[in-house]
């Protein structure tokens, strides 16, 4: 186990920020490390039933370094995650506990900038957009070299209506990661789709689901796209996919409480995609 962290702690500091990333991420408790690694292998996956293994292994984490900053804000992305995936049980209940996980981990370490990300989205939720692009900003600032600050900030720059710098960003954080997962492509795609580029939307989508066959919001958006192109069979195809994942799905639900975008026309023009592919009013 000694020589297992060793390396592990080598790799970490060569591979993912140095001291900055040892200091927040790497105490040394290699089991605190391992709940954390196979957190994220399920986190990343985006399909409800790995978020909440994730949520687990998290909660696990925090018992074993309470004073983990990465781990009280990966917590707070799995309950984030839980209301956009029409999971939660009480909303408001979990937007406010993601809230105070989020500013635990600053509070814990200001140098660290995801936890001004997943507070960027969850101003999104309560539509209070200024902040939502100031803290997703914040989170760049913290660290320009953050390929997930750049990706995130390129989501919510998309939800505000800035869809070229959002595609720019996206590419960014692309180029930044040679290990890309699949939700980086996944905001690619959207800021594509909005902007009006379908088939670029359609490529990036493509390249989330080889990544990420599971990826709950790239099925759905891919069927968007493919709705917003004109191809009505293959958006079918992608909605009848996604409504074996969420059979509750609702396209008034989305309209009336689920969208994060600021203009209503942009929620209006995906709602009316949904409609056209074959998802349930």
């Amino acid at each position: 186990d000694e020589i297992t962290a060793k390396v592990l702690e080598e790799l970490n500091v060569k591979l993912l920020g140095g001291e900055v990333w040892r200091r927040i991420a790497f105490p040394e408790n290699l089991d605190y490390y391992q709940k954390m690694r196979k957190g994220w292998s399920y986190f990343q996956r985006f399909d409800p039933e790995s978020m909440e293994q994730a949520r687990r292994l998290y909660e696990e984490a925090i018992t074993l370094e309470p004073e983990a900053a990465i781990a009280y804000n990966m917590l707070g992305w799995t309950y984030f995650f839980s209301v956009s995936m029409n999971r939660s049980k009480d909303p408001p209940k979990d937007i406010q506990k993601a809230f105070e996980l989020a500013q635990k981990a600053i509070a814990l370490n200001d140098s660290y900038g995801d936890p001004h990300s997943l507070l960027g989205f969850l101003y999104l939720t309560n539509h209070q957009f200024e902040k939502a692009v100031a803290e997703a900003e914040e989170a760049v600032a913290i660290n320009p070299n953050s390929a997930d600050s750049r990706r995130h900030l390129a989501d919510i720059y998309n939800k505000v209506g800035k869809r070229e710098e959002a595609i720019s960003l996206a590419k960014q954080a692309i180029r930044l990661n040679p290990y890309a997962p699949a939700f980086y492509f996944d905001a690619l795609g959207e800021a594509s789709y909005m902007a009006g580029q379908y088939e670029e939307a359609i490529e990036a989508y493509k390249k989330a689901l080889h990544l990420n066959p599971k990826d709950t919001f790239a099925i759905i958006d891919l069927a968007i796209a493919y709705s917003l192109a004109g191809r009505k069979e293959e958006a079918k195809v992608m909605a009848e996919k996604f409504l074996l994942i969420a059979p509750k799905f609702s396209v008034k639900r989305f309209e009336e409480r689920q969208s994060l975008y600021k203009n209503p026309a942009d929620t209006a023009l995906v709602a009316d995609a949904m409609r056209k592919a074959g998802l349930p009013d």
